[in-house]
Parts: C-alpha cells; structure tokens; sequence
C-alpha cells in the first residue's frame, strides 16, 4: 500500500518526494502509481500543493503522466503550488489542461522535462498568476514572448542555463545562443519588474549589463564561451563592486577561479547566506588569495550559512587545494550551517580538515560533506580517487561539531565499508542523530 491509497479528503499539501527513497525503477509499478494516483485525486479537491518531483533519481516512485495532469486540472481548482520535475511524461497535453483547471497557480515546477519553448509560452499566457515557473529556459520562452506591448510577468525567478541532460547532445554553440545578451536583460526588465533570481550563461564582458535588474539578490552565472567555459574576470568584479551588497545568494561556475576573485567576492558582498563555487582549476594568485588588494571594510562572509566548493572538471582531476583557502572563506563564517567541498587533492587529509574545523564556526554546522567533483562511487581499483580520510577525521568532527547532522561521502574517503557499517551502527546504538553518507552520488 502506498501513501496515494491512505490520502485523507482534507489535505491540502501533499508531497511524494521522499518516496525516490525506495529505490524502485520498474516501469510497471510507474504506471501503478499514477492509476493509484489519478483514482485518489477526486478526494483531494481542497489540494493546494503537490509535490511529484523525482530530483532527478531514476526511480518508479513517484511519477506524473499526462493523465495525471488532466486529472489534476479536473480536481484540485485550489491548486497553488506543482512540482513535476525530472518527469518525462509530462507534455503540452497535460501542461495544457493543468492551464484550463488550476488557474490559480503560483508556482509550477517543469525541471528537465522536456518541453519545447512554445509550451513555456502558453504557461506564461495562460497563468497569470505565475510566480515561478522553474524550468531551464524560461529566459528563452519570455524572449519569444516579448512583443513591445506584452502586459508584464508577475517573474520573481527566471533561468536560461539550458537542460543539463540534453545538453550533451546539442550544438557547439547552444551555450552561445543561451548567453544573457542585452537583449534579453533589457526584455527582462520590461517583462519582469519583481525580477528577484536570475540563472545565466554569461561572459565576463556581459555581466554589468545586469545592472538594469535592479531587484536581483539571487545571482547564478555560468561562464561560456561557445562550448568551452570561460572565466570571471575584472567586469564581474566591477560589477560586484557596485551592487554587490544587495546580493545574499551567489553561484559561479567558471573555467577558472582566482583565488584573489574569492576574496573579493567576500569584500563585495557582505550580505551573502549562500556562496557556490565551482571551477576547473583554482588559480593561485601572488596575494595568496587570503585577502584582496587593499584592506576589507569588514570581515568577509560574516552572514554566510551554506558554502559549497567545487574544484575540478570531474573526480580524476587531481587539484591543489591547499587549506588556507578554505580557510580564509570560513574563518568569519559564524553562522555557517552547511560546507560542501568537492576536490580530488592529495592536500585533503585528516590534518587539512582539523586546520579546517580550527577556523570553521564548528557550534553551528549541520551539515558536512568532503567529496570528489562529478562521480563518487566505490573505487574499482586501489588506485581509483579516494580523499586521504580516515577514520580519525569523524572522530574529530563528531568531537567539534555538536550539532551536526549529516557527514559524508564516506564511500570515497580512506574507510572499507565494514568500517562504514560499524560506525554507523554504534551511532544508532546511541541514538545520536548524525547520519554517515557512504553511497554512490554525482556532485555536480
């Protein structure tokens, strides 16, 4: 029996998510659950979120259709808030009956389905009520949208990054044509003047153009040229400078990062909570990368609660990674909740995290990940990329880190996995409430 079967006639929220937990790929029980589904809905009229998302896990639970779609719009009018994303039987069709029966939605969810720009035209024609409509190339669809005397977009978040599952297989220059022009910046500003988050291909050389959308505070820029990543450089920087304080969230992903850029991305923007960085290679400048040219006007990163660092193209490109600069990014961090470091580096051993866990605000971390770039798996040979962890590290960290609650990815640090299961029941035993990972991921 599954959740969709014991569905109370009141709910009004209704996620199925935690459900790609059971780890089922067969294709018949997908077509089970989206009968059971489509014959529990006419109990949920009052329905006002549904969460149908597989966070793109290849699982059979839960799943969406097309017919659940149609059955949604016959059923839940109140609908407010849908995620079907990473579902790829999701079309126009059901798309388009969801339109005529849930008018009322606010936030719709579409990640990597794959749907052509048209079909996110409709969606924005058709719901004015759209809020968030998540989906890789919603920049595109507003574009086409766009006809001078378009009435405005109720838009909070826009992203133009393009599907990363499909992406392998288009052009060379599909990251060309995806490239936050001036064209599009100044549509954006016409279309959407709550404009808040913005997801981009950029050159360096475009993004003080973004200067025009002056809402913004969650910033995520891709650096492409053509098919070959390009890197942030002095205009991003510039950029930065001069609005660099309304930002709290920040994501780069560059060909290359300066340690130097780091740092001055801790002077500009004093405000962030969140900070991704990911690069192929980390460059070290002549400054060390600790602090930038000239004195900061206050320590860096004081606000920060999630940083995540990635450095490498994938899990076999060894890196420098010394722990000053990590370090450096932390060391005023004190109300940092979640770190994430993805780095294949003979530099990460159990010294360089005690050093880390030194400058880290240890009291406040909940959650602390030190993995490789793209693939972790078990290595197939002795020789496969394993970080210099051992057991000695989650001793250490379980000793400063009182609060915390996830600690991974053990399956590609110094342990055999009997010493995993080991450590992982006597902290069941104890009834502590940190959770080892040890499993197979993509860090991406």
């Amino acid at each position: 029996m599954l959740l969709v079967d014991v569905l109370g006639d009141s709910a009004t929220t209704v996620d199925f998510s935690p459900l790609v937990r059971l780890d089922n790929k067969s294709s018949v029980d997908h077509l089970s659950f989206c009968r059971r589904l489509c014959g529990a809905l006419p109990r949920l009229g009052q329905l006002t979120r549904l969460t149908l998302s597989t966070h793109g896990q290849r699982t059979a639970y839960p799943a969406c259709s097309d017919a659940v779609l149609v059955e949604v719009a016959r059923c839940c009018p109140e609908l407010r808030f849908l995620d079907v994303g990473f579902n790829r039987g999701v079309s126009a069709t059901g798309l388009n009956a969801l339109c005529g029966g849930c008018p009322l939605i606010e936030e719709l969810l579409v990640n990597d389905c794959v749907l052509p720009a048209s079909v996110l035209v409709a969606l924005l024609q058709r719901l004015p009520r759209l809020r968030v409509l998540g989906h890789q190339e919603v920049g595109t669809a507003v574009r086409l949208l766009w006809t001078g005397q378009t009435p405005t977009l109720r838009l909070v978040q826009v992203s133009n990054l393009g599907e990363a599952s499909v992406h392998r297989s288009r052009p060379a220059d599909e990251p060309h044509r995806l490239r936050c022009s001036v064209a599009l910046i100044r549509v954006l500003r016409a279309l959407c003047p709550d404009l808040e988050e913005l997801r981009v291909r950029v050159l360096d050389a475009d993004v003080p153009h973004l200067a025009a959308l002056r809402g913004l505070h969650t910033l995520e820029l891709r650096y492409h040229a053509a098919a070959r990543p390009s890197s942030l450089a002095a205009h991003t920087v510039k950029y930065l400078s001069l609005h660099g304080a309304r930002l709290t969230a920040l994501t780069v992903y560059s060909g290359s990062l300066s340690t130097r850029h780091a740092a001055l991305i801790g002077q500009h923007c004093p405000n962030l909570t969140l900070l991704w960085l990911r690069c192929n290679q980390l460059v070290f400048s002549e400054e060390g990368g600790e602090e930038p040219s000239g004195r900061p006007a206050a320590q860096p990163f004081q606000r920060l609660e999630s940083l995540s660092v990635r450095v490498g193209f994938d899990q076999t490109s060894v890196s420098r990674f010394p722990d000053a600069f990590l370090c450096g990014l932390v060391r005023h961090a004190r109300a940092l909740q979640k770190l994430y470091v993805a780095v294949n580096s003979p530099d990460v051993t159990d010294a360089w995290l005690a050093r880390v866990l030194d400058a880290c605000a240890c009291e406040s971390l909940r959650t602390l990940f030190v993995l490789l770039p793209q693939t972790n798996e078990a290595p197939t040979s002795p020789m496969g990329p394993r970080l210099a962890l051992s057991p000695a590290s989650v001793r250490a960290v379980r000793a400063r880190c009182p609060q915390l609650l996830e600690l991974g990815n053990l399956l590609v640090w110094n342990f055999q996995q009997e010493e995993v299961r080991h450590l992982q029941q006597r902290l069941r035993a104890s009834n502590c409430v940190l959770r080892l990972v040890s499993k197979a991921t993509v860090w991406r």
